[in-house]
């Protein structure tokens, strides 16, 4: 029997563990973005933090690793800002060393024993094609190669705390699929059209019965298009339909919900409220909010399983396209000038213009510990 929500139920995101930082946008969004991580140069804030996520570290250990944070984060503002000046044709190289350095202050912070041999700090990526043929080159059929070690699985490591499954490789096309940033590009210039349902989540109360419970809200246009079939979703969204086990068909929208569980109020840190959000996170949904609304709902888009691969976190993707662009322009400079003359050039300008910023938003919030919400005035 299905559970029904009661009108006076009280609704929040998931996700939304601690109060937000919100911040009214007064300049472009990636200098917001910028100067929220700014605090984070200096040694003493770095300090800060790690004695709150280090705090059985010794404090000679946590002196070193704040140093280092501090370097990294003063390093990838100045290869962001760099790369935002930059000619497109050796932009991504400068972004990626941004993304890179982010990543290893992320990693320091949460799980510094990751950094301590010489291979710990190579890339964890591969591009097993380097050496390309000019006159069949096509960038969706590029792949990427996953390796065990380096800073792309301990960055999986952190952002997940799951290790990366065995090596795999994935192909562009594929990984631009879970790009929201490029969507319209992707389905113009490839005729491709993304691994991603957009959702509404929200973490329900029910003060009288005292049980908590979540539910999620889908277009059935979305599912139709994406998955064509229900049977086809479920073995798209495997994790989904673990969490989820009820179901409620209306004509436009899909509500799920999970099974309720018994608790004293949303704001008690008990087991109850703290599986459902393990649960949230185990979606590995993707999207940054801009807005306060997710005080109340949570939009986000729901990344669908491609072939045998399992979606990798937004952050992970789009580290990866861009170590691939950024190989492509240090090994082959002149496969990458010659593909900005072709249509593709659209997709690759608009990725390396919009999704840097995207990653720097993620890693600003997983840095703090605290959701930040841009709105505009």
């Amino acid at each position: 029997m299905r559970y029904r929500e009661p009108a006076h139920a009280t609704h929040v995101d998931p996700y939304f563990e601690y109060n937000p930082s919100e911040c009214v946008i007064m300049r472009p969004l990636e200098e917001e973005i910028w100067a929220a991580l700014g605090p984070l140069r200096t040694e003493g804030t770095a300090r800060w933090l790690l004695e709150r996520r280090l705090p059985n570290a010794s404090e000679e250990l946590r002196a070193q690793l704040a140093t280092r944070i501090a370097s990294c984060v003063r390093q990838a503002d100045e290869y962001f800002w760099l790369a935002v000046e930059a000619p497109p044709r050796i932009a991504p190289l400068l972004h990626y060393y941004s993304m890179f350095n982010l990543a290893k202050a992320a990693i320091y912070l949460r799980s510094p024993d990751r950094l301590e041999r010489r291979d710990d700090f190579s890339h964890g990526l591969t591009d097993p094609h380097r050496i390309k043929d000019p006159a069949g080159y096509s960038l969706p059929s590029e792949v990427v190669k996953l390796q065990r070690r380096g800073i792309f699985p301990s960055l999986f490591a952190v952002l997940t705390g799951d290790e990366l499954p065995a090596p795999a490789q994935y192909r562009l096309d594929d990984l631009l699929r879970y790009c929201t940033w490029v969507s319209h590009e992707l389905d113009e210039v490839f005729d491709v059209q993304l691994r991603l349902l957009p959702c509404d989540l929200q973490l329900c109360f029910d003060s009288g019965r005292r049980v908590a419970w979540l539910t999620a809200a889908i277009s059935r246009s979305d599912v139709d298009d994406r998955c064509r079939t229900i049977s086809q979703f479920r073995a798209d969204a495997p994790a989904f339909f673990r969490l989820f086990t009820r179901v409620k068909s209306q004509p436009q929208i899909l509500r799920f919900e999970s099974t309720p569980v018994a608790c004293s109020s949303l704001r008690a840190a008990g087991p109850a409220i703290a599986s459902l959000r393990e649960g949230a996170r185990g979606l590995r949904l993707y999207g940054r909010p801009t807005t306060s609304q997710r005080r109340t709902a949570g939009h986000y888009y729901l990344p669908l399983q491609l072939d045998e691969h399992p979606p990798l976190p937004e952050a992970c993707v789009l580290y990866a396209v861009t170590f691939y662009l950024g190989s492509l322009v240090r090994y082959q400079p002149h496969i990458y000038e010659a593909m900005l003359q072709r249509l593709e050039a659209w997709l690759a300008e608009s990725f390396i213009r919009q999704c840097p910023i995207c990653f720097s938003h993620i890693m600003l919030n997983h840095l703090w510990g605290v959701e930040h919400l841009f709105q505009h005035p």
